[in-house]
């Protein structure tokens, strides 16, 4: 999991399970100093918006937004009822422009959502799943873990990593006018 994040003018950092399972911290390092602290169950990864003002924290439930300032919060975008996201949230990424976030889900399909930052509007999806394999007693399992995602610097790429099949796959962003 990703546990921790630094906003990157270097002013906040992010941390799950500081003194609690399911605690959300942030720091001021600038003002070296806790900011907030909240109860999110089951977040898995966290990463914030380019201008370091908004931290979005993924998981079970889903992707929720958070002020990085004061922890209000902006919005929340549920797994099962979005239609944007098709399940739990393994890894988040935001594109350089802060326009774009990126998600990797928990199923079997591998399924990696674009979605609007500001609206959490579906813009595209990619399956990045490999061969489906079988268990020890012919039940299936699971046949891609999303390990990571991550815009081009240009936000025209979005590369997947699938620690199963060891696959790192590019997909190209649709440009402004296809979204």
């Amino acid at each position: 999991p990703q546990p921790l994040a630094v906003s990157s003018t270097g002013r906040y950092v992010a941390l799950l399970g500081l003194g609690r399972l399911d605690a959300l911290t942030v720091v001021d390092l600038t003002a070296r100093r806790f900011v907030w602290q909240a109860s999110v169950p089951r977040v898995r990864c966290l990463t914030f918006s380019p201008d370091g003002r908004t931290l979005y924290a993924a998981g079970h439930r889903g992707v929720q937004a958070f002020a990085a300032a004061n922890g209000a919060s902006l919005t929340t975008w549920l797994a099962e009822s979005s239609g944007a996201l098709g399940g739990p949230v393994t890894r988040i990424a935001a594109s350089p422009d802060g326009r774009l976030l990126a998600a990797g889900t928990d199923l079997p399909d591998g399924k990696v959502y674009l979605l609007d930052a500001r609206t959490g509007r579906r813009i595209a999806d990619w399956s990045v799943a490999g061969r489906a394999a079988k268990g020890p007693l012919g039940i299936g399992r699971k046949s891609t873990v999303i390990d990571g995602v991550a815009f081009s610097p240009g936000a025209r790429l979005l590369a997947t990593a699938d620690s199963l099949t060891r696959t790192v796959r590019i997909w190209r962003v649709p440009a402004g006018d296809d979204r």
